[in-house]
């Protein structure tokens, strides 16, 4: 039976805090052993095209993952896939998840943009799988919309849907969608209200978002958020605890929140950190979650989530900001991607940010960060700092390695998703289990001639030959006008710093 993710597909794409590498690294956080990412087994529930699964396929080769979807196309795209990348170790099904079968047993069971999109039926057994596949220290992910945030975004959709509901073609839905908000928001003369910044925020919300998402999210008969007390409940019923969220940082109020609201929260986490993560919701009006639940009776311990910092890796993409002076006083600024800051004046604080930023895209361990660490106050004091930056997005938590390298090989080569993607898309799937943009065509026909088989100065003359043949444009140059020898000699001049810069975006295999 075909669904209406076959008539208007759902775009794929990697979720890194559906990685077994983010999924293990919080639940070691927390007191687990949970399966190790190079050796797991693990389901994805509502896995579409497959394209996250392929990622971890790729990354984790001994490992073992398994993706089931109601959509037939979907699971016929992601078999196709998996068989023209050769990946052995996942396959893909087509099941109901509110038709019990036996499955597992599994170290991660992740269910992401599902929980509040299927029936109640459908929710229950996702929640009964969990509790039944799950292995003894096993984490399911487990993402849906949440109140109270959702109530303004409840608002705008079901006006969308009332006058939309005329209308079958996906296509004139979103349209006609998007046409009422921008009704709505112009049609007001007063633009001070409050009603009338929600109105804009959600047109802006509908815009930005891909039109088949927006149709599958927004304008779908069931979309249903919870609170997370209600959806806890529900986890509880099914023998299922709460172990954390997806993002430490997402666990944190921020400086959004006063000193007072902070110390509040604090003193409900240390009575019941349910309670905790409730009236956070209220605080920031939170709008969506990504919970992680484990079997009940599973011993949580949150009050030493710093020490285990040892059995973990960090990583960390930071560009410096504010050079110190040589005067080991001075305070060594930096900030991620993000915009998140972080600084240090402590040497061995400085250190550690230095060979972080250093190996990006790599990850370091704690103990290697630690390794000329001689007092055990400074080595509590790394715990702290580095929990923080955690909390604070300016650092994340991995597991294990990822294989990727931090320099270009003597023959580099790009993985193999992103070849596959750079045929079709503008958009990649890095050996990071992130996604990266790279709209120059030349790029794209570097990447797919990085299988690994070639020298830097092999891949000079190829991709010169390629730049000629089809007239693409590279480093800022038409080349049109341009001789063969004086095309290889601008690759010459210019490969090595691309090489560099896919490194960096994590698109070159170790």
């Amino acid at each position: 039976m075909l669904t209406a993710y076959d008539h208007f597909a759902y775009p794929g794409r990697s979720y890194l805090q559906t990685s077994p590498n983010q999924l293990a690294a919080m639940a070691i956080l927390h007191g687990l052993s949970p399966g190790p990412p190079s050796r797991c087994s693990l389901l994805e529930l509502g896995c579409g095209d497959g394209t996250n699964l392929l990622a971890m396929a790729e990354a984790f080769p001994q490992s073992r993952f398994t993706g089931w979807d109601l959509a037939p196309s979907a699971i016929a795209c992601a078999r196709s896939t998996a068989t023209q990348l050769g990946l052995l170790n996942v396959q893909f099904d087509c099941r109901d998840v509110a038709i019990r079968c036996e499955a597992g047993p599994f170290d991660y069971v992740v269910a992401h943009g599902l929980f509040s999109w299927v029936p109640a039926s459908a929710r229950n057994g996702i929640l009964e799988l969990c509790a039944r596949s799950l292995n003894e220290q096993g984490v399911a992910y487990i993402s849906y919309n949440a109140f109270p945030g959702c109530h303004l975004r409840e608002m705008s959709r079901r006006m969308m849907r009332y006058h939309v509901r005329q209308l079958e073609a996906p296509r004139d839905r979103v349209a006609q969608a998007r046409s009422l908000l921008h009704l709505l928001v112009n049609a007001r003369t007063d633009k001070t209200d409050a009603y009338h910044q929600i109105l804009q925020d959600q047109y802006q919300h509908a815009l930005d978002y891909n039109e088949a998402a927006f149709f599958h999210d927004d304008l779908s008969d069931c979309n249903q958020p919870f609170y997370f007390h209600e959806f806890m409940e529900l986890a509880e019923a099914n023998g299922l605890q709460f172990l954390a969220e997806s993002d430490l940082r997402s666990m944190e109020p921020g400086e959004a929140c006063s000193a007072e609201a902070r110390d509040l929260l604090q003193q409900m986490e240390a009575v019941d950190p349910l309670v905790k993560e409730q009236y956070l919701d209220f605080l920031t009006g939170r709008r969506f979650r990504q919970t992680l639940l484990c079997r009940k009776g599973i011993e949580i311990d949150r009050s030493q989530c710093a020490r285990r910092l040892g059995k973990l890796r960090l990583c960390a993409q930071l560009e410096e900001i504010n050079p110190s002076a040589e005067s080991s006083d001075g305070e060594d600024c930096y900030k991620g991607p993000k915009g998140a800051g972080i600084s240090a004046g402590h040497p061995v604080l400085k250190c550690a940010l230095k060979e972080l930023r250093n190996s990006w895209p790599q990850s370091v361990s704690f103990e290697e960060l630690c390794a000329g660490v001689q007092q055990q106050d400074d080595r509590k004091l790394l715990e702290n700092f580095c929990l923080k930056a955690v909390a604070a997005g300016a650092m994340e938590l991995r597991a294990e390695p990822s294989p990727i390298a931090r320099n270009p090989p003597d023959r580099p080569r790009a993985g193999l998703l992103a070849r596959h993607q750079s045929h079709q898309s503008k958009t990649l799937t890095t050996l990071l289990h992130t996604r990266v943009r790279i709209p120059e065509p030349a790029v794209h026909l570097l990447l797919r001639l990085m299988d690994g088989t070639r020298t830097h100065a092999e891949l000079t003359t190829d991709f010169s030959e390629a730049l000629q043949a089809t007239g693409t444009p590279a480093f800022g140059s038409e080349l049109s006008g341009l001789s063969k020898t004086q095309i290889q000699e601008l690759v010459s001049d210019n490969l090595e710093s691309l090489l560099q810069e896919l490194a960096t975006l994590g698109l070159v295999a170790a």
